[in-house]
Parts: C-alpha cells; structure tokens; sequence
C-alpha cells in the first residue's frame, strides 16, 4: 500500500471558510473594479495643493479619520509619483475596497481604487497603505499596482473590512467630480494617464 499523501492545513480549513468563498469574493470585486474605474483627477503637484486636499494632514474616509505620514507629499515627489496627488484623496475618500494585510507581522489596511486609462493599457489600480502607527491610522505609501496584486491580499472573507456598495453609483460621474471628489478650490487639469 502506497504511503498517502497528505496535504498541509490551509488557513482556509483553519477557518472553517471555503476556497471558494474567497474567490468569489475575488471575483466580485474584479467586476467592480471594472464597473466602477472613474477618471483618475489630476492635481497639480504643489504642497499648497497638498495642504487643500488634507488640511492638517488628515481626511475622512469610510472607515473613520485617516492622518497622512509626515513625508508623504515629499515622497510623492522623490518617487516620481506626483501625478497620483489627486488620486490620493479620491482612493482614501472613496476606495472600492479596503484589505487588511499583515505587513511583517504588523496589519495594515490597503485602501484601493481603480482609474480609467487612455490608451489600450488595462486599467490602473491605486492603493493607499495604511498602519494603525500608536492608535492612529496612518497613510504611509500611495501607488499603482496591479490588480492581481491587490486581490491576492485576501487570504480569509474577514481580509475584506469595507467594499463599496453595489449601488454607490458615484464613479464615472463627471458631472459631480469636482463636488464628490476634490474641494472646489483646487485647480485641477485633464486627467493624467501615463
């Protein structure tokens, strides 16, 4: 008789939540991420602007006040980022779908929205990162990636602690972009797609 292989524990059986729980939830967002891309908005890259997009180095989103790390308008710049200003305050103020993540041992939310592009490329993806830093939440990164990448963030149902309703129909809407999305008194160009 042949020695049977036995498979390791996942952290879904661990859970007592099916594989396919999760994808499905992979799935759903996929679709939504798609349905809902918006124009990405432009802000010009200046630290006046910065400072009407989060006075006093804060914003409210979905999940409550959200303070911005002390250098993340300079690393915006240092790493040729600049044109996700304006991006920045629509994904904290208005993610499709925020993820916890355990980042070395330590859980942050990823905060993540999708953008209409342009040209042939697919869509882009931005995330905000954002670690419960001594009681506050704190943004400390903004960028692109890639959906996959995103998604593959949720290993457990739980992962998921906010997702945009299916009837928040705000995305695309360009009539109310500058009500919903920016302040009134930013300057704002096309938007930039790269």
């Amino acid at each position: 008789m042949e020695d049977e292989i036995i498979p390791p524990v996942s952290d879904f059986a661990r859970s007592g939540e099916k594989a396919s729980e999760v994808e499905e939830i992979k799935d759903r967002l996929r679709k939504k991420f798609a349905d809902m891309a918006e124009p990405m908005n432009y802000v010009e890259y200046s630290r006046e602007n910065y400072d009407k997009l989060f006075p006093n180095s804060k914003i409210s989103t979905p999940l409550g006040e959200v303070s911005l790390g002390g250098h993340q308008f300079e690393k915006l710049g240092n790493n040729e980022r600049k044109h996700l200003l304006g991006s920045m305050y629509q994904v904290l103020t208005d993610p499709i779908v925020v993820i916890n993540e355990d980042r070395d041992g330590e859980k942050a939310k990823v905060f993540s929205k999708s953008f209409e592009n342009d040209s042939s490329k697919k869509m882009k993806t931005v995330v905000s990162v954002v670690p419960n830093i001594r009681g506050t939440n704190v943004s400390i990164s903004t960028h692109e990636k890639d959906l996959n990448n995103v998604l593959c963030k949720i290993k457990k149902v739980a992962d998921v602690v906010y997702e945009k309703p299916d009837n928040d129909r705000t995305a695309g809407d360009t009539a109310n972009i500058d009500n919903i999305q920016l302040p009134n008194n930013l300057p704002h160009s096309p938007p930039y797609c790269q």
